[in-house]
């Protein structure tokens, strides 16, 4: 769904904004992307709200997930006039508050929802901070490296490894 929907929108947002003006084509796209994310936030939080499993797989609940990365991306020439200081300090402040999250969130964690925004901004943050200090020179060595190459593999496969490893330990293997 995600790449159906998103490219129309943002065509159809980048058709609107050139027929106003094409200065307004960034602003206009923002827009869009808002327009997008906070329904998509509200829906999450609504399906988490009463129990509803699919909060966590459908592309309607988390789209303002997506569209976070869209809107900085769309921010970013005014977040990199920002001084240097400001980025690499919300790079940190984003590492940290990711950190906390994976150490305090639980399986019993009521999740996306509301629950997925410190993971969300606190990504954006250290995305914002681009090439900035300790928080880019950190990931930017060998093992976040090595990791970030493997981690799609790695999400795609573990539930296989789970379930089969499961089977086979069930089943005295």
């Amino acid at each position: 769904k995600f790449y159906v929907v998103w490219p129309v929108v943002l065509l159809v947002a980048t058709v609107i904004a050139h027929r106003v003006s094409r200065r307004h084509l960034r602003p206009t796209l923002f827009v869009a992307l808002l327009a997008l994310a906070v329904p998509s936030l509200l829906w999450s939080q609504h399906l988490v709200s009463i129990g509803d499993n699919s909060a966590y797989f459908s592309a309607l609940s988390r789209g303002f997930e997506l569209a976070a990365g869209g809107l900085l991306a769309i921010a970013m020439p005014a977040v990199l006039r920002a001084p240097r200081a400001a980025r690499v300090l919300g790079a940190i402040v984003g590492l940290v508050v990711i950190v906390w999250c994976m150490a305090t969130f639980t399986t019993l964690t009521p999740f996306p929802g509301v629950n997925a925004l410190p993971v969300v901004l606190g990504t954006v943050l250290v995305m914002a901070g681009h090439e900035s200090g300790i928080v880019s020179r950190g990931l930017s060595m060998r093992a976040p490296r090595w990791f970030g190459r493997v981690s799609y593999s790695l999400y795609l496969w573990h539930w296989p490894v789970f379930v089969i490893g499961a089977a086979l330990t069930a089943s005295g293997v």
